[in-house]
């Protein structure tokens, strides 16, 4: 999906779940505004890195912000709901009109 992303995991422990998202969505935002950074000559680039720079008036020690700043948890507790998961993030992109 160009705007999102759906990821099914187990963690262990079961409430490591918010660390593990945590740092996958601050090394993912440090790498996406790391090649945006290096590739400016591309205006395309250079165009998304300044859409994603916060306002002056943010007080944080980030320049950046690439994601939301939370994320919507879904447990799935029941085996219904792990087959019926997996099959709505495949059908996902061609609900979308992404794929065929």
């Amino acid at each position: 999906m160009p705007d999102h992303f759906h990821l099914l995991i187990r963690p262990e422990p079961a409430n490591a779940t918010v660390r593990f998202l945590q740092e996958l969505k601050k090394r993912t935002a440090q790498q996406i505004i790391a090649a945006l950074t290096r590739n400016q000559g591309n205006p395309r680039c250079r165009t998304l890195l300044a859409r994603l720079r916060l306002p002056p008036r943010v007080h944080s020690d980030c320049y950046y912000r690439v994601g939301q700043r939370r994320y919507v948890p879904f447990n799935v507790f029941t085996h219904k709901k792990q087959m019926e998961k997996p099959d709505y993030m495949h059908h996902n992109p061609v609900t979308a009109r992404l794929v065929a």
